[in-house]
């Protein structure tokens, strides 16, 4: 995975296994800013806050979510998925760039709201950087969709539609995961052939 800093498009991210690699010279040279101590852990995604790059998320196979604050120097694990399932996606809102989707590979979807100061004045501030709130778990109501467990894909358009695919299913919100619907994909089936 690959990812592209929107204030710097020459300072590049991306994952390989268990470690995390930085150019910010077009590719000419990368550094290695992160390593998991756990060479079986995979990094599975990463996301980049549009309004502040130096924030950085990044989430693996042992369902953890990371956070930097400085562009990739350290990082900090700020959340555990409850299950044994790792993280697939996570997509930052384009409303609100502190609220940040989690999708994980075993269909779930959850969001949060992440700090963001960009200056912290003092060692609070920090820690209220790293900190979780409004947890939100939006699985009852995709449950009850009858998506299927079988993770496909999770985007959100810049209006802010979140989009969840399954194997066979696709499922949309319109306020922030809040309600959701399931929309009629044409299937094979449903295609006359002459």
């Amino acid at each position: 995975m690959v990812r592209v800093d929107p204030e710097s498009k020459c300072t590049v991210y991306t994952l390989s296994d268990n470690q995390i690699l930085k150019t910010t010279n077009c590719g000419r040279d990368f550094q290695q800013i992160y390593q998991d101590d756990n060479p079986d852990t995979i990094l599975t995604t990463m996301a980049i806050d549009w309004y502040n790059s130096r924030n950085l998320y990044v989430g693996n196979s042992r369902g953890d979510i990371l956070k930097s604050i400085d562009s990739g120097k350290s990082w900090r694990l700020i959340k555990e998925l409850d299950s044994s399932a790792s993280v697939a996606n996570l997509i930052i809102s384009p409303q609100d760039s502190r609220r940040i989707f989690v999708a994980s590979s075993q269909a779930e979807v959850f969001s949060f709201i992440s700090n963001t100061n960009t200056n912290p004045a003092n060692s609070a501030e920090v820690e209220a950087n790293f900190a979780v709130n409004d947890w939100q778990d939006f699985n009852s109501v995709l449950n009850s969709l009858n998506l299927g467990r079988n993770y496909r894909d999770f985007v959100i358009a810049n209006n802010g539609t979140l989009f969840f695919a399954s194997k066979n299913s696709i499922a949309r919100s319109k306020d922030q995961g809040i309600t959701w619907e399931k929309l009629n994909i044409l299937t094979t089936t449903d295609v006359e052939t002459s």
